[in-house]
């Protein structure tokens, strides 16, 4: 019963992992760029990696 238990937890995390963890990263990636370049600037790639390597 315990083996069962510690598979089922091992799936548990890899399904939570992929469904949850992975897209919020992207989600907090694209917050982090939307918030360096503003409204003015959605699409100025120059300026974010000004902005990234200083």
């Amino acid at each position: 019963m315990g083996g069962l238990l510690s598979e089922l937890g091992k799936k548990l995390a890899e399904r939570w992992f992929s469904l949850l963890v992975l897209p919020g990263a992207l989600y907090l990636a694209v917050l982090a760029v939307a918030q360096t370049l503003g409204h003015t600037h959605p699409f100025d790639a120059l300026r974010l990696a000004g902005r990234s390597s200083s």
